[in-house]
């Protein structure tokens, strides 16, 4: 099948939205990593900083499924709007508690803000593309995205960390105000969207068993992803190195993901067993894969463990949203995949937060260890539960329906 990229990249529409989509991504994929190392300048403790990114990671998965539920039942580009501006003012209150070294209960009130009011923002401009490029359109723009994601979160820890080396680790937090306010001011170039597109008022999809499954994945690997991403920066200073060196290894992280992305797709039609059962696999190697950067004993042979964790979260991510994709009618989609999106959240904040109190108790080595343990207890547990109730194959989506959520 050949999709149609030329006619997506000359329709003005699709530039808009992809900037204004990119740009609200940064600050989210940039606030772990910011939030980290703004934290430990604030009040000198890495576990508060761990504290601070999980809370944020939390705060926008509440927030996600109800904001993203108001800007379907409202006109969505005044929505959006307003959600971005939102979190503008909370990440400026966010930047200035880290100024001042404000108390941590303090920067956590407004971590909490500036997470919340913007929550809905990524459902929102999901469910805002098949408007602007046309249904025939919709899903290679979907498969593009996807492509320009991994651009976007390969960016964002590397420009937190250039601010970090240059010795105002607050600045992190101020790309983050600076690419939302850039990207309030890109969706105001949209065009007015429908009060009420189809299916806003559509049951919730959580009686669903396998749309369930697809939300436990997504949790677990979020829970994985946070627990690394929280826990670079103390562990290369356990390692006697620089913690904004932390930036560069999640970079190198999302360019191993892209990586193992594109080998997936490449192999796809040739892997054995259902979507499920790769799934359930490909959970628990992840889980593996996390005990090298567990171990390591140079910041090299972190860098490197690193990298090779990264190889699975793309092809994860993928089948989360197959999965998904089947389990949910097509009315139920945006609201599917806002909950969906709220778990990979959740799961990432409970990472951060569950890092966060072991550094002081057991140290930065043994977070990343159990949260190996429970990835590969989570995907046995999953695999053993769905092999008595899927059928051992599972009909395959087409090409164009991959990796499509933020």
């Amino acid at each position: 099948m050949r999709i149609p990229y030329g006619a997506l990249i000359t329709n003005p529409w699709w530039r808009r939205w992809t900037l204004a989509t990119g740009l609200s991504r940064v600050s989210i994929a940039a606030a772990p990593l910011a939030l980290v190392i703004g934290g430990h300048w604030a009040t000198g403790s890495f576990a508060d900083g761990a504290v601070l990114a999980g809370v944020y990671s939390i705060a926008e998965a509440l927030a996600a499924p109800r904001q993203g539920r108001r800007l379907d039942l409202g006109e969505r580009r005044r929505g959006l709007a307003h959600a971005l501006g939102g979190g503008s003012v909370g990440l400026a209150a966010v930047m200035g508690g880290i100024l001042m070294h404000a108390p941590l209960v303090v920067l956590i009130a407004v971590t909490v803000a500036a997470a919340a009011l913007p929550a809905g923002v990524q459902g929102g401009l999901r469910a805002y593309l098949p408007e602007l490029v046309g249904p025939q359109h919709a899903q290679a723009a979907f498969v593009l995205d996807a492509s320009l994601l991994e651009v976007e979160w390969l960016s964002a820890p590397a420009v937190v960390a250039l601010a970090a080396l240059l010795g105002a680790p607050w600045l992190g937090v101020g790309a983050m105000l600076a690419a939302t306010i850039a990207a309030l001011a890109t969706v105001r170039l949209l065009p007015p969207a429908p009060d009420t597109p189809p299916g806003a008022n559509a049951p919730s999809p959580w009686r669903n068993l396998a749309g369930r499954r697809a939300y436990l994945l997504s949790a677990v690997l979020g829970y994985t992803e946070g627990t690394i991403t929280v826990a670079i920066a103390p562990l290369l200073a356990t390692l006697h190195s620089r913690p904004a060196y932390a930036g560069l290894l999640l970079a190198g992280l999302s360019a191993a993901s892209a990586l193992g992305g594109f080998a997936f797709g490449a192999l796809d039609s040739r892997l054995p067993g259902s979507e499920d059962q790769q799934a359930n696999t490909l959970l628990a190697g992840l889980g593996l894969m996390a005990l090298p950067v567990a171990f390591a004993p140079t910041p090299l042979a972190a860098a490197v463990a690193v990298a090779a964790f990264g190889l699975l979260i793309a092809p994860l991510n993928g089948l989360r949203t197959r999965l998904l994709s089947h389990a949910a009618p097509a009315a139920q989609r945006a609201q599917a995949f806002s909950i969906l999106y709220a778990a990979m959240g959740a799961g990432f904040g409970v990472g951060g937060l569950a890092t966060g109190a072991l550094l002081g108790l057991a140290g930065v080595r043994c977070a990343i260890i159990v949260a190996a343990a429970i990835t590969v207890v989570a995907a046995t547990a999953t695999w053993l539960g769905s092999s008595r109730t899927v059928p051992p194959t599972t009909a395959r989506p087409a090409p164009d329906d991959r990796r499509s959520l933020p």
